[in-house]
């Protein structure tokens, strides 16, 4: 049963089992046969359209995109009902990015505009990870979020507007920290001083696919009718 854990940033909330092992295997094979396309070193792919300040020509989700993105309103997880309310019911998500990192990537920190409305959620398959959190004026210490497999992030709020986040580009993530780590992560370091210390406990980095879902805020007198197959 999905589960759900309140952050230490206001705004920023982790779902756990969004999606069954079945259901994850399955969309993973999905994107697979897809198109992915090189940037900056990693695969991605771009569902929904191209958002845009002036906003985005919407482009139908593919449908088995479209049943993920269900999962964030009403869904049925491991065999109950649930309602997630992450989007609201009259303003559907109608963008994800797919996003593959393989052991040793990952992305720097940045935030995510004013193309979209002031809420994400990412959901991550095949792999954990570790996102790290710093406010945009620098003046708070790193906040790292452990994403496994088949949960979902949500942003929203200050999470939303007064953080970065990012994933380090690091063979394994930090798990348990030796007192000498912890330290020095309240002092704001990264993850990559962890890589060299024998008293730490680690987690390997496997291949990890992510979607991003999000409502991008859509350009006026304007629409494409394409098939969402």
């Amino acid at each position: 049963m999905t589960g759900c854990q309140a952050l230490e940033i206001d705004g920023l909330v982790l779902y756990a089992n969004v999606i069954s092992e079945q259901q994850e295997v399955a969309l993973v094979d999905q994107l697979d046969a897809r198109r992915w396309k090189e940037i900056s070193g990693r695969r991605v792919q771009t569902y929904g359209g191209l958002p845009h300040e002036k906003g985005m020509v919407e482009v139908p989700l593919p449908d088995f995109l479209q049943r993920v993105c269900s999962v964030l309103t009403s869904a049925e997880i491991e065999g109950e009902r649930g309602r997630l309310n992450i989007f609201d019911a009259n303003s559907p998500p109608n963008h994800v990015l797919v996003n593959e990192y393989q052991p040793g990537q990952g992305i720097q920190h940045h935030v995510d505009g004013p193309c979209y409305e002031p809420v994400a959620a990412i959901i991550s398959l095949g792999a954990d990870t570790q996102m790290t959190f710093k406010t945009i004026d620098g003046k708070r210490a790193v906040t790292r979020v452990d994403l496994e497999r088949r949960s979902c992030l949500v942003m929203s709020g200050d999470a939303y507007v007064q953080y970065m986040h990012g994933i380090e580009p690091v063979m394994r993530d930090c798990v348990a920290s030796c007192e000498k780590c912890t330290s020095l992560q309240h002092e704001g370091e990264t993850n990559d001083h962890h890589e060299s210390c024998n008293e730490c406990e680690y987690r390997a980095r496997a291949r990890r696919v992510s979607l991003t879902i999000r409502r991008a805020k859509k350009r006026k007198g304007f629409g494409i009718k394409l098939s969402n197959t």
